[in-house]
This record gives structure tokens, C-alpha cells and sequence, in this order.
């Protein structure tokens, strides 16, 4: 495997989704277990630390390489369905070629970030959750690890869990180190009491090694399924809408629940003209001033009927009427639904790009907290009343029901950026005094990795440090 020189032609390997650029003294693209080892080899010998990377489609900035060696996974993308039924996958392998293989099989991965781009690499990075609020990792059957020292670790579900101090290790070593009862704030990075070592090493985002492949457990696919976007005139009749969906009798069927504010349903409207997944869908109907997208699934199509018709009357009991419902059974459909989660950031992001070109510099800031679900409305008047005070401008949606809302901001100046900073901080404080998270789907990256830390106690401060003495001496890994 050759190692290229960071010249003009890799420029694309210096930045993801979130519009920062870093740099880089070199790239490779192992296919391989032995090229991946190869590449930890030289960045040895080198003095260079690794960023591993999938397919850059990340929006805190966790693949922006901050000088040394990038390693480029997207060369490992194997896909063997195996018996179980389980998935052998490359950590290369992307969603659209995981799809495309269970097209015509009975059995689904449920993680679903809806950027079909996504490397399953990438997703375990961040331990990415998605539209079905199913982390990726609780997926994971058995994981194939590239460690600091080159070594591959296998390492099976269920057979290294943490204890009260510390957790063995597939090389015969162990970490010893502080664990605590939760992870807190962050998403990666905290060693738990009886947390499987999988699931500690997701959410890492390469600074402990990195994903070469997984064996991924698989779900039957429901015989029938529907969803439902409902628009309501304002965010309290959406968010009456959510919590009545959440508690009725049926609720055991929903699977999704997404909601969006007006300035999403404004941005999205805006950028019809240009967005083919949009120009799919009708023109929203008029006065709309919120939605909320609704997925219900099971076997009985009779019970997922009678669920459907109880949301209706809910719907309707709040002033909603049919010509303000999308409703659809087609999974072709139900996708084109799907798709408006990932539209939205997207573009959120050309609004970055474009207010870039007289800023130079500028790039998209986001937050994705989760604080407790009885709050979410609380939450989200703390988060429109924050936006409305400070002048900023910014989109929100997200699982309302779990109060796990994503604000999008679009500073239009670094003054405006820096009043978006300060409200992130404050929702922040919020979040950790509520016991939530600050990091929860996303990744810390380079965007949030300083906020996060504000919030973090110095015991998991110390744990943390001392976790990544013990994984990589070193420093290989960024």
C-alpha cells in the first residue's frame, strides 16, 4: 500500500460536512487488515498521528485530520450476510450498499442516520443513533479493532465488560481505571459499570484505535408499516400532538416520531427547486407552522390500522384535517419522508457555504442535546426563546418525544456566530444540570469537544486521560 503525499488532489481528505479544514502530511487507503496495520506501522516510525475516515459525511468535524496521516477506510467494504441472520461489514461499507444487499432480504439494520453515504465506520466513530433512535453500536455482534500498537483485536459481544475497576482486554492485558453509573454528558470516551467493551469503544471517534469490520445482528423487517407527516399551525399544537401520540394505547407502534419547526418547514420549502428528494413531495400546505413525521410498524395489520386511526382522532381533536396529512404504506415512500431529516442539514449547510463566501472561514454550528424527555417542551422554548432574544437565526428539529432536539443555526457574521456559541453554552449548563447529554448523535469533532469538556467532572476528566494513556501510549491515534 502506498502512503500519497497531502497534495492538492486529496484536498477533499481535509474536511467533512461541518465546513472545517484541517491538514494533513499524508494519506493512504488500506483494502485490508494487513494494510490497515501497515498504515498504523508508519505513522509510528513516522512520528505521525492517524485521523481515520469513512466518507466525511460527519457534521462536528471528527474527520478533520489535524496534521499527520490520514487513513482513508472506505477500501474495507466487504458485505456477507451470514447465517443468524447476521451482516459481516467492512468498516468502508456504506448504508445505500448495506440497503441495496438487504433489499430483497427479510431482515433490516435498524440504525438509520439517513445519510445513505454513511460509512458503518463512521456511524460506530460516533456511535451515530438516527431517525429510529437505535444507536449503532447496540448492533454490533462482534467488532474487528486496529489497536495504537497494530494489533487486531476480535472482540465478541458479552465477553469483556466492565467491572468496578477497570476491564479485560483481548491481548491478556487490563484496563484498570475509575468507572462510574453513567456516561453523563458525552456519548464515547466514559468507562460504565458493566458496559460492554464494544459499546465503550464506539463513540470514540478514532482517538483510542479504529473499526476495521463488524458482524452486525439483524431485525426482521415488519409485514407492514405507514408513515404519517402531519402539519399543524403552531409548535405547541405539534408538541401536544407528540406527547398525546407518545402516551395513547398504540403507542407500542410507533417506531419514529420527528419534529420540525417553522423555519424548517421555510428552508426546505426554499430550497424545493433545487433538492430532488423535495421536489418528490407536494408543496406544503399553507399556514403550516410546524410537522411532525410519524412512522408506526408491526405484523398485524389490523392493530397498526386501529393505531393509525387513534392518531387521526388526535390529530383531528387538535384541529388537524386530512388535507393537512401525508400519509404512506409504500416503503418507496415512507423513504421519501424519511429523507427530510437529512435535507434539512444539508441545507442548513449550503446556507453556511453561501454566507462563507463573503466571510471566509465561517462554518455551520449545531446542537443536538438531550435532556429529559418530561422537559422537552420546556427545552424547546428555552430554545426558541433563546434564538428569538439573541437575534440569531437557526432551524430546529428532531425525536420531540425524547427531547434529543437538533438546533441548526445560520450566522450570517462571526458576530453572529459568536451570540450562537454563547446560547449553546447556556442550553449546555442546562442539559448537564438536568443530567442529559451535550453529545448525543452527532460526536463531539472539533465543533463541541471544548463545550463538552466544560461540563465534564475532573474524576471522568482523569478517567478519560488515563483511558487513553493505557489504549495509546503514543499518541498514534489523534
Amino acid at each position: 500500500m502506498k502512503i500519497e503525499a497531502m497534495t492538492e488532489k486529496y484536498e477533499r481528505w481535509l474536511g467533512d460536512e461541518s465546513r472545517i479544514r484541517g491538514r494533513a502530511d499524508a494519506v493512504c487507503f488500506p483494502e485490508s487488515f494487513e494494510e490497515a496495520r501497515e498504515a498504523v506501522s508508519h505513522a509510528r516510525r513516522a512520528g505521525l498521528h492517524i485521523t481515520p475516515q469513512g466518507a466525511r459525511t460527519g457534521l462536528t468535524g471528527g474527520a478533520v485530520p489535524e496534521g499527520g496521516l490520514v487513513v482513508d477506510c472506505q477500501g474495507l467494504k466487504d458485505l456477507e450476510l451470514r447465517e443468524g441472520p447476521v451482516l459481516y461489514a467492512g468498516a468502508g461499507a456504506t448504508l445505500t450498499q448495506l440497503h441495496a444487499l438487504l433489499l430483497k432480504e427479510p431482515w433490516v439494520f435498524p440504525p438509520n442516520p439517513t445519510e445513505e453515504s454513511a460509512t458503518l465506520g463512521g456511524m460506530f466513530g460516533c456511535n451515530a443513533m438516527g431517525i429510529d433512535g437505535q444507536r449503532t453500536a447496540s448492533w454490533v455482534r462482534k467488532l474487528w479493532w486496529l489497536t495504537a500498537a497494530g494489533e487486531v483485536w476480535e472482540i465478541g459481544r458479552g465477553s469483556y465488560v466492565f467491572d468496578d475497576s477497570g476491564c479485560a482486554l483481548p491481548d491478556g492485558g487490563r484496563l484498570s481505571c475509575e468507572t462510574f453509573e453513567s456516561s453523563g454528558v458525552l456519548n464515547g470516551l466514559v468507562t460504565v459499570k458493566q458496559m460492554d467493551l464494544i459499546d465503550f469503544l464506539a463513540g470514540t471517534e478514532g482517538q483510542l484505535g479504529m473499526a476495521l469490520a463488524f458482524e452486525l445482528e439483524l431485525a426482521k423487517k415488519p409485514d407492514c408499516d405507514w408513515g404519517v407527516l402531519y402539519f399543524l399551525p403552531t409548535d405547541p399544537a405539534a408538541m401536544a400532538l407528540c406527547r398525546a401520540v407518545a402516551q395513547a394505547e398504540n403507542s407500542g407502534s410507533v417506531t419514529v416520531m420527528e419534529y420540525y419547526d417553522r423555519a424548517a418547514l421555510s428552508l426546505l420549502s426554499e430550497g424545493r427547486h433545487n433538492t430532488a428528494a423535495l421536489q418528490e413531495l407536494p408543496e406544503f400546505p399553507q399556514g403550516a407552522g410546524a410537522a411532525v413525521y410519524v412512522e408506526l410498524a408491526g405484523d398485524d395489520p389490523d392493530a397498526l390500522e386501529g393505531a393509525l386511526f387513534e392518531q387521526l382522532d388526535i390529530f383531528e381533536g387538535l384541529g388537524g384535517s386530512e388535507e393537512q396529512t401525508w400519509a404512506a404504506s409504500e416503503r418507496y415512500e415512507i423513504d421519501r419522508f424519511r429523507k427530510l431529516r437529512h435535507v434539512v442539514p444539508e441545507l442548513a449547510n449550503g446556507k453556511t457555504d453561501s454566507f462563507s463566501q463573503a466571510v471566509p472561514g465561517l462554518t455551520r454550528l449545531s446542537s443536538d442535546l438531550k435532556g429529559p424527555a418530561e422537559k422537552a417542551e420546556d427545552y424547546l422554548e428555552m430554545y426558541r426563546g433563546g434564538i428569538a432574544q439573541s437575534g440569531a437565526h437557526a432551524v430546529i428539529y428532531g425525536a420531540a418525544a425524547q427531547n434529543r432536539f437538533h438546533v441548526n443555526f445560520l450566522p450570517e457574521t462571526p458576530e453572529e456566530r459568536a451570540k450562537c456559541e454563547v446560547l449553546m453554552a447556556e442550553w449546555a449548563a442546562r442539559a448537564a444540570a438536568d443530567r442529559g447529554q451535550i453529545i448525543t448523535e452527532n460526536g463531539a469533532g472539533l465543533l463541541k469537544r471544548e463545550l463538552a469538556l466544560r461540563f465534564v467532572p475532573e474524576a471522568v476528566k482523569r478517567q478519560i486521560k488515563a483511558v487513553k494513556e493505557a489504549f495509546d501510549p503514543e499518541g498514534v491515534f489523534k
